[in-house]
């Protein structure tokens, strides 16, 4: 059946067909908040605080134009929880951070929501970004050999580590992370607060321009050895839990992961899976 079908299809085809059919199988999902788990993940840790009287701290890492925010906005004003809600928000590029500033300033009052005009990396100072146009979400401190058009602008960064120190947080609850590329620079600078435990869950995103910033998701894993942290990819069906890093993982692939607190893993709907001899994964 399967010489069939190849000699039927001709390699353009059957690539596409292959690529579609093994993503599948991954549970990559188009990169969309509606349908990839994103806003499932928003949902349940927010159903998490309104069963307590706890303050959410919530980092907004990449914020852009603020639509992940946005959600979380909308949603703590439904379960009433809006008062006990705490963002801070990070946008480098002057021209996105002016739309965001516009945008949550809109966001309800009883909601606590800090702008940021800068970077989180593993440094303090100042570096060039790539801007590939106004508002977009491919703008990047790594040049994107995919699109050689942007321009490069200055901007001012910090680590999370020195942010939290000089403003007192003492625990972020949860770190949403998507920075085209600088997520593995943005976790080595919140080192010691994940040393301390003060981290519940991080969300990062993983994709191509991961190969630029010379990452892999082995460096998630190896990062988080000896600490009491679970790794796992976000899916429409929940977080699919790893055991262990293994070479399957690098297909670069666009998808959001976890890196989450052992105390944190019953906020949301998870299940663990392990690579088999024949490398597939099986939950």
């Amino acid at each position: 059946m399967f010489d069939i079908l190849v000699s039927i299809l001709d390699r353009r085809t059957l690539w596409r067909l292959g690529r579609f059919l093994y993503k599948k199988a991954r549970a990559d999902t188009p990169n969309e908040m509606q349908s990839n788990g994103e806003q499932m993940i928003q949902r349940q840790l927010l159903n998490e605080f309104a069963k307590n009287s706890m303050t959410c701290v919530i980092f907004d890492v990449g914020a852009n134009v603020g639509n992940w925010t946005w959600f979380i906005l909308q949603k703590s004003v439904e379960l009433k929880i809006d008062g006990r809600i705490e963002i801070y928000a990070f946008e480098p590029v002057a021209s996105t951070f002016q739309t965001l500033q516009n945008r949550l300033g809109q966001s309800p009052q009883s909601v606590h929501i800090h702008l940021e005009p800068q970077a989180l990396s593993s440094a303090e100072g100042i570096s060039e970004m790539f801007v590939t146009g106004e508002n977009a979400g491919t703008n990047s401190l790594h040049v994107d050999e995919m699109n050689k058009d942007a321009h490069r602008i200055e901007i001012n960064k910090t680590t999370a580590d020195a942010y939290c120190f000089r403003n007192n947080i003492k625990v972020i609850h949860y770190l949403k992370c998507d920075t085209e590329g600088h997520d593995m620079e943005v976790v080595y600078g919140a080192r010691q607060l994940f040393q301390e435990e003060r981290i519940m869950a991080c969300q990062f995103e993983y994709n191509h321009r991961w190969i630029y910033s010379r990452h892999y998701l082995k460096d998630i894993f190896d990062f988080a050895q000896n600490m009491p942290y679970s790794i796992g990819k976000i899916t429409p069906k929940g977080i699919e839990i790893f055991e262990e890093w293994h070479p399957e993982l690098e297909r670069f692939f666009e998808g959001n992961y976890m890196l989450i607190h052992h105390d944190a893993l019953h906020w949301f709907r998870s299940r663990k899976g392990k690579f088999d001899l024949s490398s597939t994964y099986n939950v």
